[in-house]
């Protein structure tokens, strides 16, 4: 119980000192961006970019303030729990997996925290390891693979160093591209498995 307060305690100040990093980075102009080539794919430059400014890091701390508030709600809702550690290192997975979303600035980056985030959501979802948490669990992984799917090939419709032979409009992949994001988001009429992911402790929910 005090690793979770501590915890807790970390993440607040995290967000303190990233709203402060973002008041710096705004009033001077600055940014930090950092980039690893991976290769390269036809004439295409694979590569992971992450890119700090003062919009990410008002983000950044957007998000340990909620998650430091959620942890000092956990504390109480998940005493009784005795996998309690599992839970944690599960829930703080799901916060890095939308820092690391926040902070992504190239498409593979991107794609690495958007799928980490629904990994990490049907673990928590089925938590309790039940049918009705599984079945839950199977809506909310199935919702967001068809999004991944549509992303997937937005993306590759869209860049030019494709040759998919297919006879479509650039604004045809990008209504894709919506289609999916709206599925990630669970944005209408995709967002049955939001409701469903209700399933998970009631923590997760309120930070989700």
């Amino acid at each position: 119980r005090g690793v979770v307060v501590l915890n807790s305690y970390i993440l607040v100040l995290f967000s303190v000192l990233f709203g402060l990093l973002a008041g710096v980075l705004a009033n001077w102009g600055l940014l930090f961006w950092f980039s690893w080539e991976l290769g390269h794919v036809s004439l295409m430059t694979v590569s992971l970019e992450l890119r700090i400014d003062w919009m990410a890091a008002l983000f950044v701390a957007t998000i340990f303030l909620i998650s430091g508030c959620v942890g000092f709600f956990m504390n109480i809702y998940m005493s009784g729990e005795d996998s309690v550690v599992r839970f944690n290192i599960m829930l703080y997975l799901f916060i890095l997996s939308m820092i690391v979303l926040v902070v992504a600035s190239s498409m593979p980056v991107v794609m690495l925290g958007w799928d980490w985030l629904g990994v990490t959501s049907f673990l928590l979802v089925m938590y309790y390891e039940g049918k009705k948490s599984f079945d839950a669990a199977m809506i909310t992984g199935l919702t967001n693979r068809i999004g991944d799917a549509l992303l997937i090939c937005s993306l590759a419709g869209m860049c030019s160093s494709f040759d998919l032979s297919l006879d479509m409009k650039p604004y045809c992949w990008g209504l894709i591209f919506v289609v999916g994001c709206a599925t990630k988001s669970a944005q209408v009429p995709f967002s049955s498995w939001l409701p469903a992911a209700m399933m998970a402790p009631t923590p997760v929910s309120s930070l989700v």
